[in-house]
């Protein structure tokens, strides 16, 4: 087929055009280069999910945001494994990598304020006092940490401050022989005051201790009544009582259910310093 003079002359035009069609637009592949680059936004956290962390996972325990005048966040992560104690250091990089994880989330507007909480194995999130740290964005962040929920590195579980206890209060309780003639059941990291508290039996009798990370606490106790594995408080109107569960944590009840928990504590004193 021959071609007419007109389109012979409009053919080299034609493919001149097309050629500069099929030519990519520098500006647009460098636009979608970099936004092939750039980090995808992750699901927002919900409960029940977990994600490891260098020292071991961890779950969500609750999550809740909202927006009050500016958005905020409220979370809760529990330790998975009930063995785990943590340094201050590696407390402070969960809450920190948690805190950056959420601020990666997929929303419209990142949160002005947070306020996380880190809890031990075995605590139930919101009902529990017994969290191992806190840590609180507004204009700047600070971190609430119980150092007895700490890893304790002492070789001696015996190990306390020998020098005398300042601030202390009334002596309560029947005063016990020396603790090393008595049969520790076990001890606990108690949430408030820094202490640890202790189940003790001397003779036939059983005991609760709480001791300070002075020597000279820990001489008395107050009585327990035990039933096979329950420890109850003896003249508690709640119906008060302990049980120890097999993963170790020391749970609380009264007459209505489940109170809360303390994680197993290394020694019998607190550390050094313990808030």
């Amino acid at each position: 087929m021959r071609l007419s003079p007109c389109a012979t002359l409009l053919l080299p035009l034609a493919l001149a055009l097309g050629a500069c069609g099929n030519k990519e637009n520098p500006a647009q592949t460098t636009r979608t280069a970099t936004a092939d680059q750039a980090p995808a936004c992750q699901h927002l956290l919900a409960r029940g999910d977990a994600f490891k962390l260098p020292f071991g996972e961890v779950e969500v325990a609750a999550y809740e945001e909202g927006s009050l005048g500016s958005p905020w966040i409220t979370a809760s992560f529990v330790l998975k494994d009930f063995e785990l104690r943590l340094t201050e250091a590696e407390v402070r990089d969960a809450l920190a990598t948690t805190l950056e994880r959420i601020e990666k989330s997929c929303r419209q507007e990142s949160a002005e304020r947070a306020r996380l909480f880190l809890y031990p194995a075995g605590a139930i999130a919101g009902q529990s006092s017994a969290w191992i740290a806190r840590l609180e964005k507004d204009k700047g962040t600070d971190v609430d940490m119980r150092r007895h929920f700490l890893k304790d590195s002492r070789g001696d579980r015996y190990a306390c401050l020998a020098e005398k206890e300042p601030g202390r209060s009334l002596d309560m309780g029947t005063r016990l022989p020396p603790v090393r003639q008595r049969e520790i059941v076990g001890t606990w990291a108690k949430p408030e005051f820094g202490l640890t508290m202790s189940i003790e039996r001397v003779g036939k009798k059983v005991y609760r201790v709480y001791r300070s990370a002075h020597c000279a606490s820990g001489d008395r106790g107050e009585r327990l009544r035990e039933n096979a594995d329950h420890f109850y408080v003896v003249d508690s109107s709640h119906g008060d009582y302990y049980q120890v569960q097999p993963s170790g944590e020391l749970v609380i009840f009264d007459q209505e259910g489940r109170i809360d928990m303390m994680p197993v504590h290394f020694a019998l004193h607190p550390i050094f310093g313990a808030e």
